[in-house]
C-alpha cells in the first residue's frame, strides 16, 4: 500500500464524517491474527517515528536548574525535584496517565526508579534520561512525533492524526506505523483487494486494486483492513473526549 492509496481513504473518511462539536482524531486499528502473544517474539513494543505530530502530546520533565529551563522553554511540563521527592504511588500513577512521555534529568533517575518504576515500569512511562550536557528541546520534538505500539492484546489502536490535519499528513503516518508493524511481523503482510465503501450496507463502494479492503460501517467511519496470514488493520474515525 502506498502513500496515495492511504490518503484517498482518508480523504473519503473526512468527506463523509458528520460535523462535531468536537475534533475527530483518526486511528488506525491493527487486529493480528493466527498470532500467539504469549510467544515473547511475537509481542509488539515499538515506538515509531511519524512525520507529523498526531496530536499535542503531552511532555513531563523530571528535572531542575537549566534543564529545567530549557524543557519548559519547549513546551515540557517540569516537575521540580522537590516535587519529585513528595510523589507517591498515588501521584505517580496521575503523572503516567497525564503524560504521554516522560524524560527526566538522568541524575535523578536513580531516584525516580527506586521510588517510582514500580508503577511507570509496567506502563511503558519511565522517563528518557536527558545527558547534562543534552538538549532536552530536541528530545520534546522528537517524543511530539512518536506513537507507541505495544500488543497488550491482539488489536492495537494508534493515533495518526486528527481532522485538522491534512489527509496527506495523516496518510503520511499510516504509513509510517503500517512500514513498522510489518517490519516486525515475522510473515509480513500479503496482497489482498482494497474497497471503500461509504455506508454500513457495503453499498457505493470502489475496488482500489491494493493491498487490504477498506469500508466504512457509518457514515463518519473509515476502516481499512488490511488482511494476511497473520493480521489486517483498519482506519477510524473517532472524537476525542
Amino acid at each position: 500500500m502506498e502513500v496515495e492509496e492511504i490518503e484517498e481513504a482518508v480523504k473519503k473518511a473526512l468527506e463523509s464524517r458528520k460535523p462535531r462539536r468536537f475534533v475527530e482524531s483518526v486511528d488506525i486499528v491493527i487486529n493480528l491474527k493466527d498470532i500467539d502473544l504469549k510467544q515473547p517474539k511475537n509481542r509488539l513494543n515499538l515506538r515509531v517515528l511519524l512525520p507529523h505530530p498526531p496530536k499535542d502530546m503531552n511532555i513531563g520533565a523530571f528535572a531542575k536548574g537549566e534543564l529545567a529551563l530549557k524543557a519548559k522553554e519547549a513546551g515540557a511540563d517540569v516537575i521540580e525535584e522537590e516535587e519529585l521527592k513528595k510523589t507517591d504511588k498515588k501521584k505517580a500513577r496521575k503523572i503516567a496517565s497525564e503524560y504521554d512521555f516522560l524524560i527526566a534529568s538522568a541524575e535523578l533517575m536513580p531516584q525516580i526508579g527506586r521510588s517510582l518504576g514500580v508503577i511507570f515500569g509496567p506502563r511503558d512511562k519511565m522517563p528518557e534520561p536527558i545527558p547534562p550536557s543534552a538538549d532536552p528541546a530536541k528530545v520534546i520534538e522528537r517524543l511530539k512525533r512518536t506513537v507507541k505500539i505495544r500488543s497488550k492484546s491482539n488489536t492495537i489502536w494508534v493515533k495518526v492524526g486528527n481532522e485538522n490535519m491534512s489527509p496527506r499528513e495523516i496518510a503520511e503516518n499510516a504509513y509510517a506505523v503500517i512500514r513498522a508493524i510489518e517490519a516486525n511481523l515475522e510473515k509480513g503482510w500479503q496482497e489482498h483487494r482494497l474497497n471503500i465503501c461509504e455506508d454500513h450496507n457495503g453499498k457505493g463502494c470502489q475496488d482500489l486494486d491494493a493491498l487490504g479492503v477498506l469500508r466504512t460501517t457509518m457514515p463518519n467511519v473509515l476502516k481499512c483492513d488490511m488482511s494476511s496470514e497473520s493480521s489486517f488493520s483498519r482506519f477510524h474515525m473517532r472524537g476525542d473526549i
